[in-house]
């Protein structure tokens, strides 16, 4: 049930430390991942969903630009792995 609530959800919203922003676990990308992936071969999604990162920073952290430049990476690299269907 939580799983659907999510693929249907228009926002999803992923709490991050900013320290593991690039961290595959630490960022819930896995979750990500399976979102997307359950969205294209579930229910032949391909709507634009808002995902949003909330991002807990520290003052020795990165500057925003480069979070998310590396969130933005990130996001993508996921969805290139994702197979979609023909």
């Amino acid at each position: 049930v939580a799983t659907y609530a999510l693929v249907t959800a228009n926002v999803l919203i992923i709490n991050v430390w900013s320290k593991t922003i690039g961290q595959y676990n630490g960022t819930q990308y896995e979750t990500l991942k399976v979102i997307m992936d359950i969205c294209i071969t579930q229910f032949k999604l391909e709507s634009p969903k808002t995902i949003l990162f909330c991002a807990e920073i520290s003052i020795l952290d990165d500057n925003e630009a480069e979070m998310t430049r590396k969130i933005t990476k990130d996001v993508h690299d996921i969805w290139r792995k994702i197979e979609k269907p023909a």
